[in-house]
């Protein structure tokens, strides 16, 4: 898929976030290539921003409106093609966690506000791992996710 015009991944109507999903599409490169998940990871977003305080019974707390973009954000910026697509999880904070548990390589990111990030990484091929918090150098998150998606 091949930037945003003439495409429907989200319907603004029945959003109570007007202009989340047109924000997005408007901070992006008309050339940029969108995976072919991208429509579903937008709309699993959007469901999650759709949580009620306490969504998890244990008072969990409503995810954030701006944290929700900025994490969408960070994902469009990593993203490469080959990469396969995140399992994307609410925090009890309110924050997003994006998840990648496959080819020996587990990778966690949770956006914590719009200047910070932790990431947890761990490869079971090569042995490495590390957990980092990260502001708006995304390098080293970059770089694990090269490596994720150069393995075969």
């Amino acid at each position: 898929m091949s930037g945003l015009s003439g495409t429907t991944w989200y319907n603004e109507e029945r959003l109570p976030y007007e202009g989340f999903g047109t924000s997005l599409a408007k901070s992006t490169s008309p050339e940029q290539d969108f995976p072919q998940w991208w429509p579903a990871a937008l709309s699993r977003i959007l469901f999650l921003l759709e949580l009620p305080e306490n969504w998890d019974s244990y008072g969990a707390k409503k995810i954030n409106q701006q944290i929700a973009y900025h994490a969408a954000q960070i994902l469009l910026e990593i993203t490469r093609p080959g990469i396969p697509e995140p399992s994307i999880v609410p925090t009890v904070r309110g924050n997003l966690q994006f998840e990648w548990h496959t080819k020996g390589i587990d990778l966690e990111f949770e956006v914590k506000s719009s200047v910070l990030i932790s990431v947890s990484f761990e490869d079971a091929v090569t042995g490495d791992e590390w957990e980092k918090d990260l502001d708006y150098n995304l390098i080293p998150l970059e770089d694990v996710i090269r490596q994720l998606v150069s393995r075969t």
